[in-house]
């Protein structure tokens, strides 16, 4: 897409234009762990649910060393685009690339070396530690293919090329259903077979996004003059927020992993996974609605033209709540077939798991929103306020969320935490939101 369109054309189609394809390959990349739990649901049992669920935070992490710098380096691309400084992109997109390697690939050689430890301290006890360790050390390894592909995604997707980006989530996707599927059922290779599958998928994704790179009219290119330190603290600056909220998705399931095998066991932290990898799916979307909006917001920002930043930001919070309602009335009217999908017709898993879904997701309106507002703020690099939003929903009020609930509440508690969480922190964020319009003096008639 030029960038002059995203200055001049009508920002409903500019948005839309984004938000399709972008959803689209979130969904599908959302679905990487989402079919490891239907397949080892099925092929493996609720104990392979519960190690899978204690590795959860592994992808959280890896996405979040992806975002940090790729959705940092590509709002500060956007809005130095926006500002006519097209010189700086090369040097921009280099430095995040050659980062994004680099410490994917010392994160995988550390986990695999320290691999038993590793699964010990991401919540597993003794007796489950070699199933923990069996899905994790595939994951591991490939960790490098998701932080390198988070970072990817956002830069293609940029760069005016959505629909690569679509197109490389779906096929690699594609290839991890039917692979998770042989290796599981067929090569009879249980859960590590499943995490096999899983951890080629993104190393894919990378390969067919790097045909970006022959198109003519590409700005994102390679450059030996790279380093410049004033970029390098800006990229990681704009990139923090979202960072730490996929930090704090998977701080969220390994606290919620430790309160419930607490109070609860093993069956709770079973019916956890199920439930955590439906929000995943659900983040995911929420992500590509936000992530659609960015490039929308920081080019016209960085261009001086408010009005239309806002306006992006407000069509990206009306998609956001219209997910929101359709997810929220699925699950409470049809919270057993979705229960099913995963499990089939293990009674004992359907009983605990109906009531559980249904209270977790009274907060998935609140997490849209406060989704939409800390992106808004990061993609104009008000980078204290997203990060602040973030920390406030997936660390402050998650906390005090758990030790204010759970002695009251039990289990339900647990379950009711991030409803208390995201509903406190979204009147914060949209004070904040109301004084930021005042600054930028938006009306209807500037659009």
């Amino acid at each position: 897409m030029k960038q002059h369109r995203m200055l001049e054309d009508k920002v409903s189609k500019v948005y839309f234009s984004f938000l399709i394809p972008t959803v689209l390959g979130m969904v599908s990349q959302s679905l990487y762990v989402l079919v490891d739990v239907m397949v080892v649901g099925i092929g493996v049992g609720s104990d392979g649910l519960a190690a899978l669920n204690i590795v959860m935070p592994m992808f959280t992490m890896y996405t979040a060393i992806g975002l940090l710098v790729g959705v940092g380096g590509a709002t500060t691309m956007s809005v130095l685009i926006g500002q006519g400084k097209y010189d700086d992109v090369p040097s921009v997109f280099t430095l995040c690339f050659v980062l994004n390697l680099t410490e994917g690939l010392l994160l995988s050689a550390l986990s695999v070396i320290f691999i038993k430890p590793l699964a010990l301290l991401l919540g597993s006890n003794i007796e489950m530690l070699d199933m923990v360790t069996a899905y994790l050390l595939p994951i591991a390894a490939g960790g490098w293919g998701f932080v390198l592909s988070s970072m990817l995604q956002v830069f293609v997707r940029n760069d005016g090329n959505p629909r690569l980006v679509m197109t490389a989530i779906l096929t690699a996707n594609i290839t991890n259903v039917v692979l998770d599927c042989v290796f599981v059922f067929v090569c009879k290779m249980g859960i590590f077979g499943a995490a096999f599958a899983t951890g080629l998928s993104p190393i894919i994704c990378c390969s067919i996004m790097m045909i970006h790179f022959t198109r003519q009219e590409r700005q994102l290119r390679f450059t030996k003059h790279f380093w410049k330190s004033e970029l390098f603290v800006r990229i990681h600056k704009n990139g923090f927020g979202t960072c730490l909220l996929e930090f704090t998705s998977g701080l969220v399931i390994y606290l919620f992993n430790i309160v419930l095998m607490r109070i609860s066991g093993e069956l709770s932290i079973a019916v956890y996974a199920i439930i955590s990898n439906i929000a995943y799916v659900a983040k995911g979307i929420f992500n590509g609605i936000a992530q659609a909006m960015q490039p929308v917001v920081s080019v016209n920002y960085g261009a001086g033209k408010y009005a239309r930043m806002n306006r992006a930001h407000h069509l990206a919070q009306i998609v956001a709540v219209i997910f929101s309602a359709l997810s929220f009335s699925a699950c409470m009217l049809f919270p057993q077939q979705i229960i099913m999908f995963f499990t089939g017709d293990d009674a004992q898993m359907i009983q605990a798991s109906v009531p559980a879904l249904k209270l977790y997701f009274t907060s998935i309106v609140f997490t849209g929103i406060n989704t939409m507002l800390m992106y808004y703020f990061q993609s104009i690099e008000k980078a204290v306020i997203s990060t602040l939003i973030s920390a406030l929903k997936g660390i402050v009020f998650l906390v005090l969320g758990l030790i204010i609930l759970t002695p009251v509440l039990g289990v339900n508690g647990v379950w009711l935490t991030m409803t208390f969480a995201e509903s406190i922190t979204m009147i914060f964020a949209l004070v904040i939101k109301f004084i930021s319009d005042k600054k930028f003096k938006l009306s209807k008639a500037s659009l």
